[in-house]
């Protein structure tokens, strides 16, 4: 992973992360390399000010971050009033800080008062029963996986295990973060609402409940997801998703 430092100067500075790196790890870096007191150097994510403990690479599923970086020590001066007046980085990203605190309960307080139906929570995600090889599956519709994808328990479940080409191994976007494949399985048949077809899985290392039913099985369907009545729309007919209790 690799780690953006800003300085309040506008200079930056990419640093490589390793696996378990902390913030404190990282501020013992900057000691070393600008002769800085570790006491005084504050590093900031999303202009929340992080602590010595905390992981650098739990901050963010990419492979890139970008922390501020202000030491309290350093100053910055600017004319006013024909007088040089030098002013601490770190008490100006304070000030910063509150004013967004503000202007997020002030949009907070707005959107109570002109829409608050957006605090009411979105039921859970939504699922078809499909049939794996003639097994019966719990699939999740998933517009922000890229592909079709099924935990290896599954595989085995399925009896598809032997069809895995350990060879073809990718990263697959899964809704908010990425995932590595263990494999691919490049066409095993299912049936969903009594139509069958064949369908190309992503294999990953890990156990699951439940496959994801991808926007390459989607597209290549002509699936159309109506989220009024949650039902999808598949080769001319209606099907109704469901919920799977936690």
């Amino acid at each position: 992973m690799l780690a953006n430092l800003i300085f309040p100067s506008g200079d930056e500075v990419v640093v490589t992360v390793k696996e378990g790196n902390t913030i404190g790890d990282l501020i013992s870096h900057l000691s070393k390399v600008y002769s800085w007191e570790e006491q005084f150097i504050h590093i900031c994510y999303n202009s929340k000010r992080l602590e010595s403990s905390d992981i650098i690479c739990h901050l963010t599923s990419l492979n890139m971050v970008d922390l501020d970086i202000f030491y309290e020590k350093s100053f910055f001066t600017f004319q006013r009033n024909e007088r040089e007046m030098a002013v601490s980085t770190v008490e100006q990203f304070e000030i910063l800080q509150k004013i967004r605190e503000e202007k997020v309960l002030q949009n907070i307080d707005y959107t109570f008062t002109h829409c608050p139906e957006v605090f009411v929570p979105v039921e859970s995600l939504r699922y078809v029963t499909i049939q794996i090889n003639n097994v019966q599956v719990e699939a999740l519709l998933d517009t922000g996986a890229s592909l079709s994808v099924i935990p290896l328990n599954l595989v085995k479940l399925c009896n598809l295990e032997l069809l895995i080409d350990h060879e073809y191994t990718s990263k697959v976007e899964c809704g908010s973060g990425y995932s590595l494949t263990m494999g691919v399985i490049y066409s095993c048949p299912y049936e969903l609402c009594g139509i069958e077809g064949h369908i190309q899985l992503a294999v990953l290392n890990r156990q699951g409940d439940s496959m994801i039913l991808g926007l390459n099985w989607m597209k290549l369907n002509k699936v159309c997801m109506n989220l009024g009545d949650d039902t999808i729309t598949f080769h001319g007919k209606t099907i109704k998703t469901h919920e799977i209790s936690e």
